[in-house]
């Protein structure tokens, strides 16, 4: 967002032959606000009518965003090459060293954990799926099955098909 603002006032300091060049930047920045916008209106909006789906709504926004940014990044990328045809290179290398910068270390640290996770389930047997007369009747029941073949550390039960399937008696 600073980075928007930053570009903006810029633009409108500049003198009237150096805008033609910024005013290029922009429309992505425009798209950012308008995303950010949007959601704060429909956060407004849920809230005043008492619906409550604040983690979901931001997802338009999130969507919005990297387009933005992938824009404002081609433009700059498309003013640089007119300086120079090696600095061209200079924002997509910048870009994608900075992902991989942020990136690693989190895929590094879930990696481990999924494996540590794993070699350190404890088995609690082989799960024993019910007879079908057995089975729970309401979602508490299903969910209680559900844990208990997932502690077992064996492959999903045929049986929690029938949890999908209407049966008499539920």
């Amino acid at each position: 967002m600073l980075f928007t603002v930053a570009i903006c006032l810029v633009h409108f300091c500049l003198n009237p032959d150096a805008k033609k060049f910024s005013k290029l930047l922009i429309p992505p920045c425009l798209l950012v606000w308008i995303a950010i916008l949007s959601s704060v209106y429909v956060s407004w909006e849920s809230f005043m009518h008492h619906y409550w789906i604040l983690p979901r709504q931001w997802v338009a926004s999130l969507a919005l965003i990297p387009i933005a940014f992938i824009w404002s990044c081609a433009e700059l990328t498309d003013l640089i090459s007119r300086v120079s045809t090696v600095a061209r290179w200079l924002i997509p290398v910048l870009c994608l060293s900075l992902i991989a910068i942020c990136a690693y270390p989190q895929a590094a640290n879930q990696s481990h954990s999924f494996l540590a996770a794993i070699l350190n389930r404890s088995s609690s047997g082989e799960f024993v799926p019910p007879l079908r007369s057995a089975l729970p009747g309401d979602n508490d029941g299903w969910v209680a099955l559900a844990n208990r073949n997932v502690d077992s550390g064996g492959p999903v039960s045929p049986v929690f098909k029938f949890f999908y399937q209407p049966q008499s008696g539920r």
